[in-house]
């Protein structure tokens, strides 16, 4: 689908291209911070083997499983929100 530019009159100025300043669409940057939370929940788990085998402290690890625990409910939060907006745009 092709999304056209228009002015304030209704004519054509050109094609949205949908990329940011740093070249990327919305998707792309979509799909690298999701594998940033899975990266955070990776290094949760593997700090929890090494609490167990006592390389980490107990301080350590809840730390890190606080910030995997809230990058995790941020991302749901994201995802709620365009389910809602895909919702409301499918209504109109």
């Amino acid at each position: 689908m092709e999304i056209k530019k228009i002015d304030q009159r209704g004519n054509n100025i050109g094609n949205v291209q949908g990329k940011n300043k740093t070249g990327k669409n919305f998707g792309e940057i979509f799909l690298e911070e999701i594998n940033k939370v899975n990266q955070l929940q990776k290094e949760a788990e593997n700090s929890i083997v090494d609490f167990i085998s006592k390389k980490k402290s107990i301080h350590e690890v809840l730390l890190i499983l606080e910030k995997a625990e809230m990058a995790l409910r941020i991302a749901v939060e994201i995802r709620n929100r365009l389910v809602e907006a895909y919702k409301e745009l499918y209504r109109m």
